[in-house]
């Protein structure tokens, strides 16, 4: 009888893993990054929205009494297609919103757009919008850190909805 090579028990070397930790050279190399637009299309707000239990915020006081809340991103571009990220929590039974102030959240977002797709980017946020011939977007890819910059427990959030107005 023979075995099965991945059942051998000798190890194999593995090849060492480069963290970079250095959050203000990645802060400063993305501040420099050139944000371009391939089409003449103006962009005036991005939102993406998600879906937060309220018992998870325990270092936020929102009003109402909704269980789940909406984290909502607003993107308003400039001309040089950066956007500083407006951050609210918005209780929908309410309405009552909550805008998030923290400095290390207030890092410029580069915009680029390369027909069909949006890409948002800075050191703690990253993020894919396609946008289809109809209008509608599509969410397609996002890594963000405001969740853990937050406290909010856990570890992933599905995006509620994603949204690009001209």
């Amino acid at each position: 009888m023979t075995t099965h090579p991945s059942a051998s028990r000798a190890r194999v070397p593995k090849a060492p893993v480069s963290i970079e930790l250095d959050h203000d050279r990645n802060r400063d190399r993305n501040r420099d990054r050139v944000c371009r637009r391939v089409d003449d299309r103006s962009v005036s707000e991005i939102v993406i929205q998600w879906r937060v239990s309220r018992r998870s915020l325990t270092q936020l006081q929102l009003k109402g009494n909704s269980p789940i809340v909406t984290l909502t991103l607003t993107l308003k571009p400039d001309s040089d297609h950066r956007a500083s990220p407006i951050w609210t929590l918005i209780d929908p039974s309410s309405k009552d919103q909550l805008v998030i102030e923290q400095a290390h959240l207030d890092e410029p977002i580069c915009i680029s757009h390369d027909p069909p797709h949006t890409h948002l980017q800075s050191t703690n946020f990253r993020a894919i919008i396609t946008e289809s011939d109809l209008g509608t977007c599509t969410l397609v890819y996002v890594r963000t850190s405001i969740f853990n910059q937050l406290q909010i427990p856990g570890g992933r959030y599905e995006p509620q909805s994603a949204t690009i107005r001209a």
